[in-house]
């Protein structure tokens, strides 16, 4: 076991040692002291010392940067400022919807799984459209689009347009594929198959406040968009009317022929996704509409007056003249 510290021996010899280290303590503390002292000095001269050599341009001048208040952006934005595509507004204005698009946010969006086993589907559907990765995006476009007429019926046939006018995803539809792509997915790529751009149609018209519900034909393996609308204009008693997302055609048209499939014949099934208002002013497309199809039937020689009606309607909603 360790002894405990004993005092040192008072002996002569031990005295004058203890003596002459008590000695150089003292001059010792002195010396720290005064070194305090001259350090204290120093430091509180320093900035003036540095401010007048800054002044003198002996050292440079270096300016401290604010740091940034806006909110981080998603990595990667894509080269894509607009999506080009007519508005449709009555009168055929054209013209583009600006939006900008991120590689990040799409990266981010998780494997396309449309739901679990044991949803129904209508959650399945849902959880599609409200993707939450992109959500903030699709509802930024559909603010843009708000701000771009004061027409609600106008909001929705640019938002119409705009799905229209992305390119149909031929190599999609010719493969082997699995779920629906979720709506930034479709946005960002610029193209989709009827499901892919349905389901975008859908939560745009959403956000801009309608009523809307996807259509959903089996038999013909096709999807469309149904825009709630006043009673006497919806599509086969849906309640809605009909909404074609593949291709530029006039709302409430649904006697197009489809690759594959022909003319829609079964009855859909409906999968609302949203209440909201309703396409107040419908009749001017159910109009259009059905003069489009009188004239389509008419045979593939038309005299002045209806030839000249045919190309009027054809460029108001852009649509595409059809090749044999």
């Amino acid at each position: 076991m360790e002894s405990p510290p004993t005092a040192p021996a008072t002996t002569g010899s031990t005295s004058v040692l203890t003596s002459a280290r008590s000695g150089k303590a003292g001059h010792t503390l002195i010396t720290l002291v005064l070194l305090a002292v001259g350090l204290l000095a120093a430091t509180q001269a320093m900035p003036s010392f540095l401010a007048q050599l800054v002044q003198w341009g002996a050292i440079p001048r270096y300016t401290r940067r604010q740091r940034s208040l806006r909110p981080p952006r998603p990595l990667g934005e894509r080269d894509r400022a607009g999506l080009s595509g007519t508005d449709l507004y009555r009168g055929a204005h054209a013209g583009t919807v600006p939006v900008t698009l991120y590689k990040g946010v799409f990266d981010a969006i998780p494997d396309r799984i449309v739901g679990y086993v044991s949803d129904d589907e209508v959650i399945r559907y849902h959880r599609v459209v409200s993707e939450p990765s992109g959500q903030r995006y699709l509802h930024d476009l559909a603010s843009t689009i708000d701000t771009m007429t004061d027409d609600p019926d106008d909001r929705a046939r640019i938002a119409v347009s705009v799905v229209q006018h992305l390119d149909y995803d031929t190599a999609r539809a010719a493969g082997t594929y699995y779920g629906v792509r979720c709506p930034y997915e479709t946005l960002h790529l610029g193209r989709g198959v009827c499901s892919d751009k349905s389901v975008l149609l859908a939560a745009l018209l959403r956000d801009l406040g309608f009523g809307v519900a996807l259509l959903r034909f089996d038999a013909e393996c096709h999807m469309a968009v149904g825009i709630r609308c006043p009673d006497g204009y919806d599509y086969l008693g849906t309640g809605y009317a009909f909404a074609e997302g593949t291709t530029p055609s006039i709302i409430t048209d649904a006697d197009g022929d489809y690759v594959g499939a022909g003319r829609l014949v079964s009855a859909p099934k409906v999968i609302p996704i949203a209440e909201g208002q309703a396409f107040a002013s419908i009749a001017n497309e159910d109009r259009d509409a059905a003069e489009w199809n009188e004239l389509r039937g008419t045979g593939p020689v038309l005299d002045a007056y209806h030839y000249e009606r045919w190309q009027a309607l054809s460029r108001e909603y852009d649509i595409l003249p059809e090749t044999g």
